[in-house]
């Protein structure tokens, strides 16, 4: 979730669209962990911010809300 590691990281040409183990995404996280900077260079890098998480069907917009971080959900919306 940090602004900082995802920009390196998309940088090194990491695929941003990669499901982890969980079924989860890097934009799931990212909403989650509040920063809005890491969702952001996310968005940036085409990373889908309506994904659905495998095992609830979840989007990232749902992980902010029940995470309650409002500079995700702006940056999401």
């Amino acid at each position: 979730g940090a602004g900082s590691v995802v920009k390196a990281l998309v940088a090194a040409g990491a695929n941003v669209n990669t499901p982890t183990e969980t079924g989860a995404y890097a934009m799931h996280l990212a909403a989650a962990s509040g920063s809005a900077e890491a969702v952001t260079a996310l968005v940036g890098a085409k990373a889908d911010p309506n994904a659905l998480e495998t095992q609830w069907g979840q989007t990232p917009l749902m992980f902010a809300a029940t995470a309650n971080r409002p500079e995700t959900i702006t940056a999401l919306l």
